[in-house]
């Protein structure tokens, strides 16, 4: 498949690098030849490469519509998606097929939610809000020409318009719509109520607005336009239903990955351009091919640039631009071009020192021409979104999660967990999306992860070794790729860092060539009980070396039958743990012996620790908990995982017998 999909490259390569037009029209049907054998190819071995993408069936929104649509949710993933339909206190309720059929009325229409909120800086420029009518009279319209030439001005919402003028970009080359029709009704309304479709917390939702747009005192824009078509009327309403979502005018920012995955539905993949891992070669092969097939969209981000940089590169901080273009030329320069959406008012222009490109290849206004490698070095992001055709099959999960039980600051067992399983006799190409719902504007930072595990989907208690162990980010999304063996299942672990202990929504979504199953992670061992405990000044004895080893917390544990079990301890601070069962009888122990420890969770180990598993007889035990320093004093929690049911509970520590059984 790979060698296929690389003379389709070549191919492809050739005859964009070819002058002469019968040269070019030989390139191109032998490309074609390429392109269909690396389709049958394909068919042939029943899955696609996540790395080489062959051409897909032609997208439609209706299409991409009944892909989510079809996947049927549980009652309680349907209450979950009802509650989270409350944002920034408007309700975006899910989308129905009613919704893309309704007429308005005459009557003018105006949003009850009220206007949304502008910013500081915005406010200087209002002037009112008006309606097209009034701002442009007849001189509008819904649809039209000028899409290409939109900007940002006022507004912070750089990565929205850089989606707006990436999605615009590819209905061109593509001669289809993405974007641009996710507005009802499909004609200018007369009532000026609109009904805009996106894709956010979990599904379809019904964004419903008003046309009063923000209007400026000045020649400075409060909202999108077209300079070439200042009367284009469905941007200004995309980017409005999408702020409302967000919260308003006065949009902190996102990154433009996030925005397309809710304009379209384009599985979102952020690059960290300034990782040591990065192929330049192997990436600009992989988004080349895909994007002359139509199967990608691309946008680049900035970092944090001082003024000094920013003037040196011509480049904005923390910034996102549009792609628009890919290209190699004569002398087998990789080339991109780059829109600024900020190109209108306050605009960096990229020196044409940097690359020398300008003078060689036509460029309309706010775009610039840079070298891959350039791009890679001067930005910090590139990011990738993939047509959901790609994929044949579906699956999804939508799940609420209480920060306060558990993250991943130590433990993984309070994370949600999956059971990925390939049940098919051929591997499957799985690619998992991690969704962070949309909760309030201004939302505390949370950073999301994915784990994956090589475990017949059993639930997964500590860190371990990982098949994949994507980075923590605070992206609304992370997204891992991976080949399934046939006949093999993983454990799919959901990790997060916090300082908020709230309940947040998220949802799942796997994308595979094959059919697989999303099931929750088992249990293993099917019973657990816990009980919490804490060293005190009394009862912080330290390791078993220790002179005051038997002060440590200690329980009696009652097993009525023979039981296979797993001891596991976890504490509140960052400090070495460590659990044995030993043979007390159920009382409390002076002294430990080699010989006396059933069960044990191993070395020492920071923050938690677990046990193998581990037949027992019927019996009463004495479970020991301790830290490796003596005087040290911290809260813990003790859970017995156990096939049959047993019985913890507390033993008095020895300070009692004095002062008296504080428990």
């Amino acid at each position: 498949m790979s060698l296929a999909v690389e003379a389709t490259s070549l191919y492809l390569r050739a005859t964009n690098v070819s002058r002469l037009k019968s040269e070019q029209q030989r390139l191109r049907q032998q490309f074609t030849v390429a392109a269909d054998f690396a389709e049958k190819v394909k068919s042939t071995i029943g899955s696609t490469s996540a790395a080489y993408i062959s051409q897909p069936d032609s997208v439609s929104s209706v299409k991409v519509s009944r892909i989510f649509s079809e996947l049927r949710l549980s009652t309680k993933e349907q209450a979950l998606l009802l509650r989270s339909s409350k944002l920034n206190g408007t309700t975006f309720p899910p989308w129905s097929s009613a919704d893309a059929d309704h007429t308005a009325d005459d009557e003018l229409f105006t949003d009850p939610a009220g206007f949304l909120t502008l910013s500081s800086s915005q406010e200087q420029y209002f002037s009112a809000w008006k309606r097209p009518t009034d701002i442009w009279g007849n001189e509008f319209t819904l649809l039209g020409d000028g899409g290409s030439d939109l900007v940002q001005d006022v507004l912070s919402d750089c990565s929205v318009i850089a989606s707006l003028c990436s999605t615009i970009a590819w209905e061109a080359r593509s001669k289809k719509s993405l974007v641009s029709h996710i507005t009802y009704p499909r004609s200018v309304s007369k009532s000026g109520r609109y009904v805009v479709k996106l894709f956010f917390n979990g599904g379809f939702r019904k964004v419903v607005i008003d046309d009063y747009l923000p209007v400026s005192s000045t020649a400075r824009y409060i909202h999108v336009v077209s300079t070439s078509n200042e009367g284009l009327l469905w941007p200004a309403l995309v980017e409005k239903a999408y702020l409302k979502v967000m919260g308003g005018y006065d949009f902190p920012g996102s990154n433009a990955g996030s925005d397309l995955f809710a304009l379209t539905t384009w599985i979102p993949e952020h690059i960290l351009l300034h990782n040591d891992h990065i192929d330049i070669s192997t990436l600009w092969q992989r988004i080349t091919v895909s994007w002359h097939y139509q199967d990608l969209l691309l946008t680049v981000g900035t970092g944090k640039l001082s003024r000094e940089e920013e003037l040196s590169v011509g480049l904005i901080s923390e910034h996102d631009y549009a792609i628009l273009d890919l290209r190699v030329l004569d002398d087998d320069k990789r080339v991109v071009l780059i829109k600024n959406p900020w190109s209108y008012g306050h605009s960096f222009a990229i020196q044409d020192s940097l690359c020398g490109l300008q003078d060689k290849l036509p460029v309309s206004s706010g775009c610039f021409w840079m070298e891959f490698s350039q791009v890679c070095i001067r930005f910090s992001s590139l990011y990738l979104n993939w047509n959901p055709q790609l994929f044949k099959y579906k699956r999804q999960v939508h799940f609420d999660w209480n920060m306060r039980n558990g993250t991943a600051d130590k433990s993984l067992h309070l994370c949600p967990q999956y059971a990925l399983e390939n049940p098919n006799s051929v591997a499957a190409n799985v690619w998992i999306l991690l969704d962070r719902h949309i909760r309030i504007k201004n939302d505390a930072k949370t950073y999301i992860a994915l784990y994956v595990f090589n475990d017949p989907g059993t639930r997964i208690w500590m860190r371990k070794s990982t098949i994949i162990k994507a980075k923590f980010v605070d992206s609304r999304q992370t997204l891992v790729r991976l080949e399934v063996p046939p006949n093999t299942s993983y454990t799919i672990v959901a990790a997060a860092q916090t300082d908020v202990s709230e309940i947040n929504y998220f949802s799942l979504f796997v994308y595979c060539t094959v059919p697989v199953n999303l099931l929750p992670a088992s249990d293993g061992l099917a019973h657990r009980d816990g009980i919490s405990g804490q060293w005190t000044e009394l009862t912080a004895g330290g390791n078993i070396l220790s002179t005051t080893f038997a002060c440590n917390p200690q329980f009696r544990l009652v097993v009525p039958k023979e039981t296979a079990l797993q001891l596991f301890v976890e504490t509140s601070a960052t400090i070495p743990v460590h659990a044995q069962i030993v043979w007390g009888g159920g009382r409390r122990v002076q002294t430990v012996r080699q010989r006396d420890i059933v069960l044990h969770t191993g070395e020492y180990s920071v923050g938690c620790a677990l046990s193998k598993q581990a037949q027992l007889m019927t019996g009463e035990y004495t479970v020991v908990v301790s830290l490796y320093e003596a005087g040290i004093m911290g809260d813990f929690d003790l859970q017995i995982i156990s096939s049959e049911t047993c019985v913890i509970s507390r033993l008095s520590d020895l300070s009692s017998r004095y002062y008296g059984d504080g428990f």
